[in-house]
Parts: C-alpha cells; structure tokens; sequence
C-alpha cells in the first residue's frame, strides 16, 4: 500500500515577508498550548542555564496560561522570560518577525503548523522528535531535531544557533527554501490535487 502524505495547509506567502534592516530580536520564541504537553517546562529548565551563558537573550511564551502557576519556580525572578497570552493568527507573522529561534520542545505532536510558520519566515527551528516533527526538519540542515524531554540536548541546541549567527541563518535560510519548494499553500494544494487523483 502507498503511503499518502499530505502536509498541514498553512498561509506560508503571510510569513514570507522582506528581510527587516535590523537583525532579528535576541529572543527565543515559543508557541503553544497546552503547556505540559508541548514542553514549556523542558524549554524553562534549559533556558535557566542559557539564559546565564547568553545575557542579551530573551525568552517569550506565547499561548493560553492556566499552567503557569505550577512552573513558577522555573522563571521567578528572571526578568529575560516575558509571557504572552493567546494572540489571533495575524500577530504570529510580527512575532517570527521579532525572534531569533522557535522552539518547540513538545512531548506529543501531530504536524504542528507553528514550525512551518517559523521555517517560512525563514527562522531557524529547535524541536523535539517526537509524532510528525522529524518530517518537517531535517536535523542540521532545516533545523534542530532533539530527544523528547532532553534539557541537556536542548541546552546545546540553543547554544549552537545563539552562538553562531552564521549557522542560525544558514539554517532559517534552508528552512525557507524547503517550505517554498516542499511545504508552501502552493505545494500543498498540488499534494492534494494529486492525492485525490490518485484515490
């Protein structure tokens, strides 16, 4: 039997925007929800740690919060992580704009639109492998793919896109031409236009 693939629709011509005359923001950029099942312990626990080694970067949460409370101990007093609550779809465009990195650390996924939003704006993504990540990103070419709930791997995957402006761009560049060529609404009208042919 063939296997019939069909990537997630996403407006990726909204995120595909000229390149600002300032470098992007130093922020890490994560969103979701809910909370616990897309990783944002795993992401505090490590951004603890790079958050020292890299002083000028930030860290922005973005989604629903009713879980904040219990991971008060993982950003209390640390000025460099900013919450956000929900936003509407338009506003996720200006977010990418604005960070240097998407990060989406989650212990269970199916085929989060989020990384192709982030990829089409070309920034570079750090994710966890875990349900259909791995065939979004190829790991150190399109982005970085870690180990679910690993903060050690985490850590080094921030640190190799924080310390390198060259390899973070390299890979927010890659990252675009592959939704262009793979992942845009375009292509994934064709993907369905021949999915349906084929049944």
């Amino acid at each position: 039997t063939k296997l019939l693939y069909l990537h997630p629709w996403v407006a990726t011509r909204l995120f595909e925007r000229e390149a600002a005359a300032e470098p992007p923001a130093r922020r890490i950029l994560f969103i979701g929800h809910p909370f616990y099942l897309k990783g944002v312990d795993v992401l505090l626990r490590a951004f603890r740690e790079i958050g020292k080694e890299f002083p000028g970067v930030t860290l922005r949460i973005v989604g629903h919060l009713p879980e904040k409370a219990e991971y008060r101990e993982l950003y209390e007093g640390n000025p460099n992580v900013e919450f956000f609550g929900p936003v509407m779809p338009d506003k996720v465009a200006e977010l990418m704009d604005d960070c240097l990195v998407l990060v989406l650390p989650s212990r269970s996924e199916g085929m989060p639109r989020v990384l192709i939003e982030a990829m089409a704006a070309g920034r570079p993504v750090i994710a966890s492998n875990v349900g259909g990540i791995p065939h979004y990103i190829r790991d150190g070419e399109t982005g970085i793919v870690f180990e679910n709930e690993d903060v050690e791997g985490l850590k080094k995957a921030l640190r190799n896109v924080l310390g390198s402006q060259e390899y973070a761009e390299r890979l927010g560049g890659n990252a675009r031409r592959y939704v262009q060529d793979t992942l845009s609404d375009t292509r994934h009208i064709e993907a369905l236009t021949n999915m349906l042919r084929s049944l």
